[in-house]
């Protein structure tokens, strides 16, 4: 399946989960809403992964919603290849 959607041999789902919520929550989508959509009771777990994507040089407003989106909808807008490297990059120095 995944050679047919030209993902690169690799990337696992895994790797395409933690894409989605560092790429939501570096584009100011409340961490709130990332721990929702991938079922943590707790937020400190969301916080534990995916808080270090926060942009923290300035506030940063959320991109806006069209009518009937959600903030997963965002992905569709924003070009992501950036975050991919960096995990990779931040996983590989652990």
């Amino acid at each position: 399946m995944a050679k047919a959607a030209g993902i690169a041999e690799g990337v696992t789902p895994t790797t395409l989960r933690h894409t989605f919520g560092s790429v939501l929550v570096m584009n100011a989508v409340p961490i709130a809403y990332v721990a929702a959509q991938f079922g943590h009771s707790d937020l400190a777990v969301t916080s534990k992964h995916y808080a270090r994507w926060i942009p923290t040089e300035s506030y940063a407003t959320p991109p806006p919603l069209a009518a009937g989106e959600v903030p997963a909808d965002l992905l569709t807008h924003l070009a992501y290849t950036r975050p991919t490297t960096r995990l990779h990059e931040a996983k590989t120095e652990s």
